[in-house]
């Protein structure tokens, strides 16, 4: 299990987040959806170290290259337009 599969596991069993890996995966390739990550994790006392150190232990490899501006292009939006890319809920926020 990497690291990035390793995060998953912790703040899922938390109940911090409630979607697939996969779509936690493709989240984590955007430097906004990690930095609410890093806030989440922070929070909860999972992590100490800084948001540098949070990238280079969990940032994806983007494996597939799309045209246009990059993964942040491809959020999904419902008929509402809220995002279903916003995957981590915290209470009290």
């Amino acid at each position: 299990m990497n690291n990035l599969q390793k995060l998953y596991q912790t703040i899922f069993e938390a109940g911090l987040i409630n979607n697939s890996f996969d779509d936690f995966n493709e989240g984590m390739l955007g430097e906004d959806y990690q930095k609410k990550v890093f806030d989440a994790i922070t929070e909860k006392g999972f992590f100490n170290q800084d948001f540098n150190t949070f990238k280079s232990a969990y940032t994806p490899e983007q494996t597939q290259e799309f045209e246009g501006s990059g993964w942040d292009s491809y959020w999904n939006f419902d008929s509402t337009g809220k995002s279903s890319m916003l995957l981590i809920e915290i209470a009290n926020i």
